[in-house]
């Protein structure tokens, strides 16, 4: 994925062994991935997932970066795959979508559309998940994904997906729903 994008230096590595918890509460041991990446495409996790999954590394993900629970914390070493540098947004207007990638946070999203509508007009929103601005969008609308105020109406963050493209540990890209079969639904409110 390029050398700028990977690193073993400790400097690089302390960051991602601890969090709230660890750090300020003191609830969880600290540790380090042994590498951290940073990969820029979906090939690049691909580059990723294979070359650990033939060397048996365990691989740990991190998005937003601001982890509170230990959910990220790389007890077991192996690579950290930081997911920072896949933004990407991309606005279907016919059909009302938005293509987010991996790193995309909520507030990235919000300010995009907030954008929108002050140069142009464009006053659609895309649902929001009632999630920390700092947290991923993706990630937020499938594992939590609840709001309060939208879900009783639009159902909860999962059911606002129209489909996902995800990389599986062999390095297999895998996409669900529209994105599966080109000939497809352009929405499925269900979400895959």
């Amino acid at each position: 994925i390029g050398k700028q994008w990977v690193s073993d230096e400790p400097v690089d590595r302390i960051p991602y062994s601890r969090d709230l918890i660890t750090d300020g509460l003191k609830a969880y041991a600290e540790r380090r991935p042994d590498i951290v990446v940073l990969p820029g495409s979906t090939q690049d996790v691909q580059n990723i997932m294979r070359v650990a999954n033939q060397y048996r590394i365990p691989v740990h993900l991190i998005g937003g970066g601001i982890t509170l629970l230990a959910g990220s914390i790389p007890v077991t070493g192996g690579i950290m795959v930081d997911m920072k540098r896949m933004k990407g947004i991309s606005l279907d207007r016919e059909n009302l979508t938005v293509t987010v990638e991996a790193g995309v946070f909520v507030t990235t999203l919000t300010g995009y559309f907030k954008s929108l509508s002050e140069k142009e007009q464009f006053y659609w929103r895309p649902y929001f998940t009632g999630a920390p601005g700092p947290s991923l969008n993706n990630a937020t609308n499938i594992f939590q994904g609840i709001n309060k105020f939208a879900g009783l109406k639009y159902g909860v963050g999962v059911q606002n997906i129209v489909s996902l493209e995800m990389v599986l540990p062999d390095g297999t890209v895998f996409n669900t729903s529209t994105g599966a079969n080109i000939f497809g639904v352009n929405h499925w409110m269900q979400g895959p």
